[in-house]
């Protein structure tokens, strides 16, 4: 399990002790360019770790990187969460204010239509509704359909069975195990019906239904499905498609910040009390992630898959700023050593600028894709050029410098790409 690290370490003391001299930028760019990848390596076996059920090593216990939850308690982790989506922005609390509404319209509309087995409503709302209006009312059609003809088999089944509760007892398993066994693969049609035969059987047991108690069924689905498309068609009907590029955006804006406050707490221009510098872009990368989730399984998605921007290239330029930020500041903020020389934390600050620049103009691209803008120079750092000042500093300077400017360089590349790719 180790011998990763060992190797890594050993690593590590080989470019300490190869810069002799005046060291070569394009050697020290390469030298952290492979830091980097084995890092990635170290990240990915802590996580498959922790997944396996095994604690937190002690080396990344110490920083507040990628596995930053491990070291809280749980309920306090998952208040964390929670109040991430405190925020009109979050699909998720917008989803839960919906529902809530919906259903509490659908009990007023069935106590006020004095609806026997109102129950029924608040179901067909619930089950029915989506994240979308769109897809909400693409679900009445079936929904409404399967309801029809699992009455009809049922007022067939009531009028041939009559008051007979050994009979419907026997019928239960059978139509539960066949009926939602094929659920998933039958569709929402099929499992409406299901469900109208599964509520027949089950009332045959207590006393006979009686034909009329199908048609009730139907037109409790009907009102609470149609609930629940007014509740989508007034509250927020395009879903998450509405919000992801807002949401991806505000990712790409934080990221950009987050590079600025990296850079200003490795060269000591940023005052350190200990918080977490990237704390307002995971943020954003955590309700941009809710968003892209939630839109992936709307109807939206399958119909603007040709036009959409690349989302997944676009938020990599941000998860490279949170990831790779963290890990940095883990390695050379909470080692003591003292500020880069004046030159060189100048030209690192400018580098972060510059890669700052290049993450708000991916989120402009977002917010105008009719007029993406041209593209820049997806290498910023052989421009700005912190390592040029090399022969001026010492080794630590120069392994913090090479690291800081090959993230940046990342991160650069990364949302180039993404408005290349556009």
């Amino acid at each position: 399990m180790d011998e990763l690290a060992d190797a890594v370490g050993a690593f590590d003391g080989k470019r300490a002790r190869r810069i002799v001299g005046t060291p070569s930028p394009e050697r020290l760019r390469q030298d952290a360019a492979v830091r980097a990848v084995a890092e990635g390596v170290l990240v990915a076996r802590q996580a498959a770790c922790i997944a396996l059920g095994d604690r937190l090593d002690a080396d990344w216990r110490r920083t507040t990187g990628p596995f930053a939850y491990a070291t809280v308690p749980s309920a306090v982790w998952w208040w964390r969460r929670l109040s991430v989506h405190l925020t009109p922005r979050s699909v998720l609390l917008r989803n839960a204010l919906r529902i809530a509404a919906a259903l509490a319209c659908a009990r007023l509309v069935a106590g006020a239509l004095s609806l026997p087995h109102g129950f029924w409503v608040l179901l067909a709302t619930l089950s029915l509704m989506r994240t979308s209006a769109a897809d909400t009312r693409a679900a009445l059609v079936p929904a409404f359909a399967g309801t029809a003809l699992g009455a009809l088999v049922a007022v067939g089944m009531l009028e041939a069975v009559g008051e007979r509760p050994l009979v419907y007892a026997l019928l239960t398993p059978v139509v539960f195990l066949v009926g939602f066994a094929f659920g998933a693969v039958a569709g929402p049609m099929w499992t409406q019906a299901v469900m109208t035969l599964a509520f027949m059987v089950l009332f045959g047991q207590v006393a006979y239904p009686g034909w009329d108690l199908p048609a009730l069924r139907f037109v409790n689905v009907v009102v609470g499905g149609l609930i629940g498309a007014a509740a989508g068609l007034l509250a927020w009907p395009r879903g998450a498609y509405g919000q992801l590029r807002d949401d991806v955006g505000e990712f790409l804006v934080r990221a950009a910040a987050g590079c600025r406050e990296v850079a200003g707490l490795l060269c000591h221009t940023v005052r350190d009390d200990g918080s977490d510098a990237l704390l307002p872009a995971r943020r954003a990368m955590l309700l941009a992630q809710a968003t892209h989730l939630e839109y992936s399984g709307e109807r939206a998605a399958r119909q603007h898959r040709s036009t959409d921007p690349p989302w997944g290239a676009y938020m990599l330029a941000g998860y490279a700023v949170v990831t790779g930020g963290a890990l940095l500041l883990g390695r050379h903020r909470h080692g003591a050593h003292d500020p880069p020389p004046p030159e060189a934390a100048a030209e690192l600050a400018a580098l972060a600028e510059r890669v700052a620049g290049e993450c708000v103009r991916s989120a402009g691209a977002l917010a105008r894709p009719a007029r993406p803008g041209p593209l820049s120079d997806p290498n910023p750092a052989h421009t700005s050029g912190p390592l040029r000042v090399a022969d001026r500093t010492s080794t630590a300077d120069l392994l913090l410098i090479a690291d800081a400017e090959a993230w940046l360089t990342a991160v650069a590349r990364d949302a180039v790409r993404a408005r290349g790719s556009g």
